[in-house]
């Protein structure tokens, strides 16, 4: 079976990534821009309102997989960001 042409696969590759560039656009946010609020839940059911979180300079909303080995490695790293800035997130 003949492969296709070097201009082919580029061709197909440039299509694809206009594609994945080209959906809506609702939902996301531009730099400096404030995230709508909304409530979510915790491990232990404890609620979390974002508006009430406003005077921090920074919130981090980690969604994962207990399961997942880069899931429970981007929690480490989380908790060890917690350790080096004690009261800061």
């Amino acid at each position: 079976m003949k492969m296709p042409g070097r201009s082919l696969v580029f061709a197909i590759i440039l299509t694809a990534v206009a594609l994945m560039g080209a959906g809506p656009s609702h939902g996301k946010l531009a730099p400096g821009q404030a995230a709508p609020t909304f409530s979510a839940k915790d491990l232990q059911d404890k609620p979390h309102d974002l508006s009430q979180m406003q005077s921090r300079p920074m919130v981090i909303l980690y969604f994962f997989d207990i399961d997942s080995k880069s899931s429970q490695e981007g929690l480490l790293s989380l908790n060890q960001m917690a350790k080096h800035y004690p009261g800061g997130m």
